[in-house]
Protein backbone atom coordinates (compact mmCIF):
# COMPACT_ATOMS: atom_id res chain seq x y z
CA UNK A 1 0.00 0.00 0.00
CA UNK A 2 1.44 3.38 -0.93
CA UNK A 3 0.42 6.53 0.88
CA UNK A 4 0.95 9.94 -0.72
CA UNK A 5 2.33 12.70 1.47
CA UNK A 6 0.98 16.26 1.08
CA UNK A 7 4.38 17.83 0.33
CA UNK A 8 4.84 15.36 -2.55
CA UNK A 9 8.41 14.58 -1.48
CA UNK A 10 7.88 11.26 0.24
CA UNK A 11 5.71 8.20 -0.10
CA UNK A 12 5.15 5.33 2.27
CA UNK A 13 4.81 1.67 1.40
CA UNK A 14 3.45 -0.77 3.95
CA UNK A 15 4.52 -4.40 3.49
CA UNK A 16 2.69 -7.37 5.03
CA UNK A 17 -0.86 -8.09 6.19
CA UNK A 18 -2.61 -4.73 6.42
CA UNK A 19 -5.71 -3.80 8.39
CA UNK A 20 -8.40 -1.44 7.04
CA UNK A 21 -6.22 1.59 7.84
CA UNK A 22 -3.20 0.14 6.02
CA UNK A 23 -1.08 -0.87 9.01
CA UNK A 24 0.65 -4.24 9.25
CA UNK A 25 0.99 -6.90 11.91
CA UNK A 26 4.37 -7.95 10.53
CA UNK A 27 6.81 -6.19 8.28
CA UNK A 28 7.98 -2.62 8.05
CA UNK A 29 6.71 0.70 6.81
CA UNK A 30 8.95 1.74 3.92
CA UNK A 31 9.70 5.43 3.62
CA UNK A 32 11.10 6.93 0.42
CA UNK A 33 13.75 9.53 1.23
CA UNK A 34 15.63 11.66 -1.29
CA UNK A 35 19.38 11.08 -1.48
CA UNK A 36 20.21 14.56 -0.16
CA UNK A 37 17.97 14.04 2.91
CA UNK A 38 19.60 10.66 3.58
CA UNK A 39 23.08 12.17 3.24
CA UNK A 40 22.45 15.26 5.37
CA UNK A 41 19.79 13.94 7.77
CA UNK A 42 16.17 14.99 8.07
CA UNK A 43 13.06 14.72 10.19
CA UNK A 44 9.99 12.95 8.81
CA UNK A 45 6.37 12.56 9.78
CA UNK A 46 5.57 8.83 9.83
CA UNK A 47 2.06 7.32 9.92
CA UNK A 48 1.55 5.01 12.93
CA UNK A 49 -1.37 3.29 14.64
CA UNK A 50 -1.46 6.26 17.04
CA UNK A 51 -1.36 8.89 14.29
CA UNK A 52 1.56 10.80 12.78
CA UNK A 53 4.84 10.72 14.70
CA UNK A 54 8.05 12.63 14.04
CA UNK A 55 11.12 10.50 13.28
CA UNK A 56 14.69 11.69 12.80
CA UNK A 57 16.72 10.16 10.00
CA UNK A 58 20.38 10.68 10.90
CA UNK A 59 22.92 11.88 8.35
CA UNK A 60 24.60 9.25 6.19
CA UNK A 61 21.62 6.88 6.36
CA UNK A 62 21.82 4.15 3.72
CA UNK A 63 18.93 2.62 1.84
CA UNK A 64 17.53 -0.38 3.68
CA UNK A 65 18.32 0.88 7.18
CA UNK A 66 15.50 0.04 9.57
CA UNK A 67 14.42 2.09 12.58
CA UNK A 68 12.23 0.93 15.48
CA UNK A 69 9.46 3.06 16.95
CA UNK A 70 8.77 1.41 20.35
CA UNK A 71 5.10 1.23 21.30
CA UNK A 72 3.78 2.51 17.96
CA UNK A 73 2.95 -0.88 16.40
CA UNK A 74 -0.09 -3.13 16.59
CA UNK A 75 -1.94 -3.16 19.93
CA UNK A 76 -1.46 -6.31 22.02
CA UNK A 77 -4.43 -8.66 21.69
CA UNK A 78 -5.14 -8.77 25.41
CA UNK A 79 -4.43 -5.09 26.09
CA UNK A 80 -1.45 -3.71 27.90
CA UNK A 81 0.20 -1.60 25.25
CA UNK A 82 1.36 -2.06 21.71
CA UNK A 83 4.21 -3.62 19.83
CA UNK A 84 6.90 -1.76 17.94
CA UNK A 85 6.62 -0.31 14.46
CA UNK A 86 9.57 -0.76 12.13
CA UNK A 87 10.35 1.87 9.51
CA UNK A 88 12.71 1.07 6.63
CA UNK A 89 14.37 3.85 4.62
CA UNK A 90 14.52 3.53 0.85
CA UNK A 91 16.79 6.17 -0.68
CA UNK A 92 15.61 7.60 -4.01
CA UNK A 93 17.20 9.83 -6.60
CA UNK A 94 15.02 12.75 -7.72
CA UNK A 95 13.77 12.47 -11.30
CA UNK A 96 14.21 15.25 -13.84
CA UNK A 97 17.52 16.64 -12.58
CA UNK A 98 18.33 20.13 -13.80
CA UNK A 99 21.71 20.76 -15.46
CA UNK A 100 22.92 22.45 -12.23
CA UNK A 101 21.83 19.46 -10.12
CA UNK A 102 23.67 17.08 -12.47
CA UNK A 103 26.74 19.31 -12.18
CA UNK A 104 26.56 19.18 -8.37
CA UNK A 105 26.21 15.38 -8.37
CA UNK A 106 29.25 15.20 -10.67
CA UNK A 107 31.20 17.41 -8.23
CA UNK A 108 30.26 15.09 -5.36
CA UNK A 109 31.34 12.08 -7.41
CA UNK A 110 34.67 13.74 -8.20
CA UNK A 111 35.26 14.57 -4.53
CA UNK A 112 34.61 10.95 -3.52
CA UNK A 113 36.88 9.50 -6.23
CA UNK A 114 39.86 11.89 -5.99
CA UNK A 115 43.05 10.00 -5.27
CA UNK A 116 41.41 6.60 -5.74
CA UNK A 117 42.51 6.11 -9.33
Amino acid sequence: MAVAVPDGRRAFHVAGMADARGFVAMGATEILVHAYDAALGTELSVPTMKGQVSMKVPSETSSGRTFRLPGYGMPHLKGGGAGDQFVQVQVTIPAGLSPRERELYQELKNLRTEGKR
